[in-house]
């Protein structure tokens, strides 16, 4: 059989052997009980176990050469299996000729000493290259990197507000939804609630009186009496004003 391990295979192994007289080293060590101060054990401890890590990025860095290694390794255990089938098949036959009476005592010893040969041959060479595979397959797990973990995915964005009201009693789901409208953020605009008052001055435009500044000379004077009222709040308010200077809410359209 072709040899199976390349150069880099080679360091593998010596580095495998390491490996393995310093796991020895430590399991005796942890069985040893001297006068051996302490600190003097946890120093040494601490030299095998950094070496031990050592020789495992080490291995690590050959993780190609045993892929391909065991590759090969693979392809060369399919072809000899091929082999072992045919070897098989030809002393079977060979078995057939020599009971139909094909080969006599000598040939027979001769035809059945070769193709048994070749067959035992053939089997040990696959049981060695089983064997080579088997390893490397447990080298490869021994020096296997573990993926990194996925990174934690974002919390859903929750409405504090919706769920508040959803899960309040029906009496009260009324109230939430009005203090929700009135507290909002103004990012998100203001509600229907609020588009009225102040608000609906600013966003509707609105004509003024030729007579504005008549109104607005009577509202100075000192005996301008507060008589209009506001539905909205309920505030007193000039009869010439045209919105409620408290809520701001249109009296005119009140």
């Amino acid at each position: 059989m072709a040899k199976a391990f390349s150069k880099a295979t080679a360091a593998i192994q010596r580095l495998l052997d390491e490996r393995q007289q310093i796991q020895i080293w430590l399991q005796r060590l942890a069985m040893t009980s001297d006068t051996t101060p302490e600190q003097v054990r946890d120093r040494v401890k601490a030299d095998y176990e950094r070496r031990l890590a050592e020789v495992l990025r080490e291995l690590k860095a050959h993780g190609s050469d045993l892929n391909s290694t065991r590759d090969r390794l693979e392809g060369t255990r399919a072809s000899l299996a091929r082999q072992e089938a045919e070897a098989a098949e030809r002393l079977a036959e060979a078995e057939l000729r020599h009971a139909v009476g094909e080969y006599d005592e000598a040939q027979w010893r001769q035809v059945h000493a070769d193709l048994l040969g070749a067959l035992v041959k053939v089997r040990e060479e696959l049981k060695q290259s089983d064997d080579e595979i088997r390893r490397l397959e447990e080298v490869m797990s021994l020096i296997k990197v573990s993926p990194a973990p996925p990174p934690p995915a974002e919390p859903a964005r929750r409405d504090l507000g919706k769920e508040a009201v959803a899960s309040a009693p029906a009496g009260q789901q009324d109230e939430l939804a009005f203090l929700r409208s009135v507290t909002e953020d103004d990012s998100q605009g203001p509600a229907p609630a609020r588009a009225s008052g102040a608000m609906r001055a600013i966003h509707e435009p609105v004509s003024v009186p030729a007579d504005s500044e008549a109104k607005k000379g009577a509202a100075s004077s000192p005996k301008a009496t507060r008589s209009l009222k506001c539905k909205e709040c309920g505030t007193m308010n000039l009869p010439t004003e045209w919105y409620c200077e408290r809520c701001g809410a249109e009296l005119a359209a009140l």
